[in-house]
């Protein structure tokens, strides 16, 4: 499913499970080696020690200006001895910019002659779609395949993959199949659990000085509800839902969250209720009218359920789903005829979803 974004998968399990592998095997392995040979040069080691321990961390990081290294805050911070490595040669670095909100860190690299990567955008990615990373691995330059699981928040969204993730691979690239960067590997951290994503490439041009540690932000009240959503712990999911869109109540996305934490908690009313304030935020919010036909329906409320799914398919006339729940409503509703016409919409998009549709509404 599309966790609190898009409610329409609810009763199909929250979590997607895709198969991802590195290159070999993978029928990728012609469009890996091209994102390698054209990203790879551009992709260094960074190196930071821990000030209480001593020890030494590796991870990676990417060259988006001249001598400008991007990287992930999570492994820099708070750590001496930052180095960069290239070619069997160790630089040292400076920070520039540290925005521990958006966990990325900006180095600075005096004598690096590595050419900066060329930039794509976040934009350009779907669900599914297939996204390389390339990070520094013993030393050289590696490429792993993955698909996009997950675009969360606003755009530009935050990305999550099949890719594997480990405190070793934050600040690697995230690639499109052109060898364009579209994220930078990152890591969130709290209550002594890990979560692995990447950032969108847009966010360097927004960078800002960040001392604390983000708590309080936009993007802080984003990435701990992603949390608590992925550990299942929903009634903790629906307190820090609260305490979002009451921090921020014209943030459409703290009260869609809400929403999505009360329908699995099974309070419709207090779904209806946030639901009813996403698309009061913002009336072009397909999921969120989606969302809300799902929390009407739950109601048995199907007059009303079929004015939201109505609003879906004015906003996306080529909405599956939105057709689909639509019949739904005007079935349950006792609106055979209307199903129908809904049901022939469906048959125009997928054919085999509008039998199984016909066949549901013949049972009623």
């Amino acid at each position: 499913m599309k966790g609190f974004l898009m409610m329409q998968k609810v009763l199909q399990g929250i979590t997607i499970a895709l198969v991802c592998g590195l290159v070999a095997g993978q029928g990728y392995g012609e469009t890996a080696e091209t994102v390698l040979a054209k990203a790879g040069p551009s992709l260094v080691a960074v190196a930071a020690v821990d000030g209480q321990t001593g020890a030494k961390h590796l991870a990676s990081g990417v060259v988006v200006r001249p001598h400008q290294v991007l990287t992930a805050c999570s492994l820099v911070i708070g750590r001496s001895g930052l180095e960069v490595g290239k070619e069997g040669r160790a630089l040292p670095a400076t920070m520039l910019v540290a925005d521990r909100e958006k966990d990325l860190c900006l180095l600075a690299v005096d004598g690096l002659a590595a050419p900066q990567v060329e930039r794509g955008g976040s934009g350009t990615l779907a669900m599914q779609a297939s996204v390389w990373a390339v990070g520094m691995r013993g030393g050289v330059a590696a490429v792993e395949t993955g698909v996009v699981t997950q675009l969360r928040g606003n755009r530009p969204p935050l990305i999550e993959t099949t890719l594997l993730s480990t405190p070793e691979t934050v600040g690697r690239g995230l690639f499109d199949r052109e060898g364009r960067l579209v994220g930078i590997s990152t890591l969130f951290e709290d209550e002594g659990q890990s979560l692995y994503f990447a950032a969108p490439v847009e966010w360097l041009d927004g960078l800002r000085p960040d001392n604390g540690n983000g708590v309080g932000k936009p993007i802080h009240w984003l990435k701990r509800a992603m949390m608590l959503e992925e550990s299942e712990r929903w009634e903790t999911l629906r307190d820090w839902s609260r305490q979002w869109s009451t921090a921020l109540p014209k943030e459409a996305l703290a009260w869609h969250t809400l929403g999505y934490s009360c329908i699995v908690l099974k309070d419709p009313e207090g779904a209806l209720a946030a639901f009813r304030h996403t698309v009061q935020i913002n009336p072009a919010d397909l999921d969120g009218w989606s969302n809300l036909g799902y929390a009407f329906t739950d109601l048995n409320r199907y007059p009303e359920a079929i004015r939201a799914y109505q609003e879906v398919v004015r906003i996306n006339p080529d909405d599956v789903e939105g057709w689909s729940n639509l019949g739904m409503a005007y079935g349950a509703s006792g609106d055979r005829v209307e199903a129908l016409r809904a049901i022939n919409e469906v048959r125009r998009l997928d054919a085999g979803k509008a039998a199984e549709l016909l066949d549901h509404l013949q049972g009623l």
